[in-house]
Protein backbone atom coordinates (compact mmCIF):
# COMPACT_ATOMS: atom_id res chain seq x y z
CA UNK A 1 0.00 0.00 0.00
CA UNK A 2 1.26 3.45 -0.86
CA UNK A 3 1.46 6.23 1.68
CA UNK A 4 0.33 9.44 0.02
CA UNK A 5 0.42 12.73 1.90
CA UNK A 6 -1.47 15.39 -0.08
CA UNK A 7 -0.52 19.03 0.02
CA UNK A 8 -2.32 20.09 3.14
CA UNK A 9 -3.13 23.54 4.44
CA UNK A 10 -1.04 26.08 6.31
CA UNK A 11 0.31 25.17 9.73
CA UNK A 12 -0.70 21.50 9.76
CA UNK A 13 2.51 19.96 11.07
CA UNK A 14 0.56 18.27 13.83
CA UNK A 15 -1.79 16.69 11.32
CA UNK A 16 1.16 15.49 9.26
CA UNK A 17 2.72 13.93 12.31
CA UNK A 18 -0.54 12.14 13.05
CA UNK A 19 -0.77 10.66 9.56
CA UNK A 20 2.89 9.65 9.47
CA UNK A 21 2.53 7.87 12.80
CA UNK A 22 -0.17 5.53 11.49
CA UNK A 23 0.94 1.95 10.74
CA UNK A 24 1.11 1.17 7.03
CA UNK A 25 1.48 -2.01 5.04
CA UNK A 26 4.55 -2.61 2.89
CA UNK A 27 4.83 0.20 0.34
CA UNK A 28 5.33 0.04 -3.41
CA UNK A 29 7.49 3.06 -4.18
CA UNK A 30 7.63 2.81 -7.99
CA UNK A 31 5.26 5.65 -8.81
CA UNK A 32 5.35 9.23 -10.01
CA UNK A 33 4.96 12.04 -7.52
CA UNK A 34 1.64 13.84 -7.11
CA UNK A 35 2.90 17.06 -8.65
CA UNK A 36 3.03 17.12 -12.44
CA UNK A 37 4.99 19.48 -14.67
CA UNK A 38 3.33 22.79 -15.37
CA UNK A 39 2.03 23.62 -18.81
CA UNK A 40 -0.58 22.14 -21.11
CA UNK A 41 -1.68 18.62 -20.14
CA UNK A 42 -3.69 16.05 -22.03
CA UNK A 43 -7.12 15.47 -20.54
CA UNK A 44 -7.74 11.85 -19.55
CA UNK A 45 -11.00 12.18 -17.60
CA UNK A 46 -13.63 14.75 -16.75
CA UNK A 47 -15.42 14.88 -13.41
CA UNK A 48 -19.06 15.91 -13.78
CA UNK A 49 -22.17 15.76 -11.62
CA UNK A 50 -22.59 12.08 -12.48
CA UNK A 51 -19.04 10.90 -11.71
CA UNK A 52 -15.51 10.69 -13.12
CA UNK A 53 -15.51 9.36 -16.65
CA UNK A 54 -17.20 5.94 -16.50
CA UNK A 55 -17.07 5.80 -12.68
CA UNK A 56 -20.42 6.78 -11.20
CA UNK A 57 -22.83 6.17 -8.35
CA UNK A 58 -23.57 2.65 -9.60
CA UNK A 59 -19.89 1.57 -9.58
CA UNK A 60 -18.97 -0.85 -6.80
CA UNK A 61 -16.00 0.19 -4.67
CA UNK A 62 -12.82 -1.87 -5.05
CA UNK A 63 -9.73 -2.10 -7.22
CA UNK A 64 -11.20 -4.73 -9.56
CA UNK A 65 -14.54 -3.07 -10.40
CA UNK A 66 -12.84 0.31 -10.77
CA UNK A 67 -10.10 -1.08 -13.04
CA UNK A 68 -12.72 -2.93 -15.11
CA UNK A 69 -14.31 0.41 -16.01
CA UNK A 70 -10.97 2.07 -16.78
CA UNK A 71 -9.05 -0.03 -19.32
CA UNK A 72 -5.49 1.21 -19.75
CA UNK A 73 -5.26 2.34 -16.12
CA UNK A 74 -3.72 0.56 -13.14
CA UNK A 75 -4.68 0.70 -9.46
CA UNK A 76 -3.09 0.47 -6.04
CA UNK A 77 -4.14 1.43 -2.51
CA UNK A 78 -2.96 4.36 -0.41
CA UNK A 79 -3.63 6.26 2.78
CA UNK A 80 -4.96 9.77 2.19
CA UNK A 81 -5.97 12.62 4.46
CA UNK A 82 -9.61 13.64 4.19
CA UNK A 83 -10.90 16.71 5.98
CA UNK A 84 -11.76 15.02 9.27
CA UNK A 85 -10.08 11.61 9.04
CA UNK A 86 -7.66 9.46 7.09
CA UNK A 87 -8.88 6.73 4.76
CA UNK A 88 -7.49 4.00 2.57
CA UNK A 89 -8.40 4.75 -1.04
CA UNK A 90 -7.96 3.11 -4.43
CA UNK A 91 -5.50 5.19 -6.44
CA UNK A 92 -5.88 5.13 -10.23
CA UNK A 93 -2.71 5.54 -12.33
CA UNK A 94 -2.04 6.03 -16.01
CA UNK A 95 1.31 5.76 -17.75
CA UNK A 96 2.57 9.24 -18.58
CA UNK A 97 5.91 11.00 -19.09
CA UNK A 98 7.86 7.77 -18.72
CA UNK A 99 6.28 6.89 -15.38
CA UNK A 100 2.94 6.46 -13.64
CA UNK A 101 0.83 9.54 -13.01
CA UNK A 102 -1.75 9.51 -10.24
CA UNK A 103 -5.09 10.48 -11.76
CA UNK A 104 -7.81 9.66 -9.22
CA UNK A 105 -8.19 8.75 -5.55
CA UNK A 106 -11.38 6.77 -4.95
CA UNK A 107 -12.77 6.64 -1.40
CA UNK A 108 -15.24 3.98 -0.21
CA UNK A 109 -18.79 4.92 0.64
CA UNK A 110 -21.81 3.26 2.17
CA UNK A 111 -23.26 -0.06 1.04
CA UNK A 112 -20.19 -1.08 -0.96
CA UNK A 113 -20.30 1.89 -3.30
CA UNK A 114 -18.04 4.86 -3.99
CA UNK A 115 -18.16 7.67 -1.44
CA UNK A 116 -15.85 10.21 -3.09
CA UNK A 117 -13.70 10.53 -6.20
CA UNK A 118 -10.77 12.94 -6.05
CA UNK A 119 -9.20 14.22 -9.25
CA UNK A 120 -5.57 14.92 -8.31
CA UNK A 121 -3.86 15.39 -11.66
CA UNK A 122 -3.65 18.08 -14.29
CA UNK A 123 -4.91 15.37 -16.63
CA UNK A 124 -8.36 15.65 -14.97
CA UNK A 125 -10.81 18.50 -15.49
CA UNK A 126 -13.90 19.45 -13.53
CA UNK A 127 -17.49 20.19 -14.58
CA UNK A 128 -16.59 23.77 -15.56
CA UNK A 129 -13.21 22.76 -17.08
CA UNK A 130 -11.31 23.47 -13.85
CA UNK A 131 -7.90 21.78 -13.82
CA UNK A 132 -5.58 21.14 -10.84
CA UNK A 133 -2.81 23.72 -10.89
CA UNK A 134 -5.14 26.55 -11.90
CA UNK A 135 -5.65 29.50 -9.62
CA UNK A 136 -9.09 30.18 -8.22
CA UNK A 137 -9.32 33.14 -10.59
CA UNK A 138 -8.35 31.03 -13.63
CA UNK A 139 -10.90 28.39 -12.65
CA UNK A 140 -13.58 31.12 -12.46
CA UNK A 141 -14.74 29.98 -9.05
CA UNK A 142 -17.17 32.21 -7.16
CA UNK A 143 -15.36 33.21 -3.93
CA UNK A 144 -18.75 33.30 -2.21
CA UNK A 145 -18.96 29.51 -2.65
CA UNK A 146 -15.80 28.97 -0.58
CA UNK A 147 -15.42 28.10 3.08
CA UNK A 148 -12.31 27.52 5.23
CA UNK A 149 -11.12 23.93 5.50
CA UNK A 150 -11.21 22.17 8.85
CA UNK A 151 -9.23 19.41 10.55
CA UNK A 152 -6.58 18.02 8.21
CA UNK A 153 -7.57 20.64 5.63
CA UNK A 154 -7.06 23.60 7.93
CA UNK A 155 -5.60 26.42 5.84
CA UNK A 156 -7.22 25.25 2.60
CA UNK A 157 -10.23 26.80 0.90
CA UNK A 158 -13.03 24.41 0.01
CA UNK A 159 -15.17 25.78 -2.81
CA UNK A 160 -17.98 24.60 -5.05
CA UNK A 161 -17.66 24.07 -8.79
CA UNK A 162 -19.94 26.31 -10.81
CA UNK A 163 -20.67 23.29 -13.02
CA UNK A 164 -22.06 20.89 -10.40
CA UNK A 165 -23.33 21.35 -6.85
CA UNK A 166 -21.92 17.96 -5.76
CA UNK A 167 -18.35 18.73 -6.91
CA UNK A 168 -16.00 20.52 -4.49
CA UNK A 169 -12.64 22.14 -5.20
CA UNK A 170 -9.81 22.53 -2.69
CA UNK A 171 -7.26 25.33 -2.98
CA UNK A 172 -3.94 25.77 -1.19
CA UNK A 173 -1.92 28.94 -0.65
CA UNK A 174 1.77 29.77 -0.82
CA UNK A 175 3.75 30.49 2.30
CA UNK A 176 3.25 29.31 5.85
CA UNK A 177 1.24 31.93 7.73
CA UNK A 178 -0.44 30.74 10.94
CA UNK A 179 -3.35 28.43 10.22
CA UNK A 180 -6.66 30.00 11.12
CA UNK A 181 -10.24 28.79 10.59
CA UNK A 182 -10.90 31.68 8.21
CA UNK A 183 -10.44 32.30 4.50
CA UNK A 184 -7.55 34.53 3.39
CA UNK A 185 -8.14 38.01 2.00
CA UNK A 186 -9.73 38.31 -1.45
CA UNK A 187 -6.44 38.85 -3.31
CA UNK A 188 -4.79 35.80 -1.72
CA UNK A 189 -7.89 33.68 -2.25
CA UNK A 190 -7.92 34.53 -5.96
CA UNK A 191 -4.36 33.18 -6.28
CA UNK A 192 -5.04 29.92 -4.43
CA UNK A 193 -3.92 26.83 -6.37
CA UNK A 194 -6.44 24.11 -7.17
CA UNK A 195 -5.30 20.83 -5.59
CA UNK A 196 -8.27 18.47 -5.82
CA UNK A 197 -11.57 18.12 -7.66
CA UNK A 198 -13.86 16.11 -5.38
CA UNK A 199 -17.02 14.35 -6.53
CA UNK A 200 -19.59 12.99 -4.10
CA UNK A 201 -22.75 11.14 -5.14
CA UNK A 202 -25.67 13.47 -5.79
CA UNK A 203 -28.44 13.28 -3.19
CA UNK A 204 -31.24 10.85 -3.93
CA UNK A 205 -34.38 12.78 -4.88
CA UNK A 206 -37.17 12.53 -2.35
CA UNK A 207 -40.44 11.50 -3.94
CA UNK A 208 -43.44 13.43 -2.72
CA UNK A 209 -46.59 11.29 -2.61
CA UNK A 210 -49.29 12.47 -4.99
CA UNK A 211 -52.35 13.45 -2.98
CA UNK A 212 -55.40 11.37 -3.69
CA UNK A 213 -58.06 13.07 -5.76
CA UNK A 214 -61.50 12.89 -4.17
CA UNK A 215 -64.09 11.33 -6.41
CA UNK A 216 -67.25 13.25 -7.10
CA UNK A 217 -70.30 11.74 -5.37
CA UNK A 218 -72.47 9.54 -7.55
CA UNK A 219 -75.77 11.27 -8.25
Amino acid sequence: MLNFLPRLGRGVSGALALIMSLPLAACDTAFDTFELPTGTADTYLQITATGAGPLDQATAYGAKPIAAKLPGYTTDSLLIGLERLTATAVVVFRDANGGRAQVLHVVPGASGGIGEIHGVSRHVIGPANERPGMTLREARVDPKSCRPGEGLWLGLAVCRSSGAANVALTFSFKGEPPATPTLPDAATLAEGELQRIIWTPPPTPTLTPTPAVAKAPTP
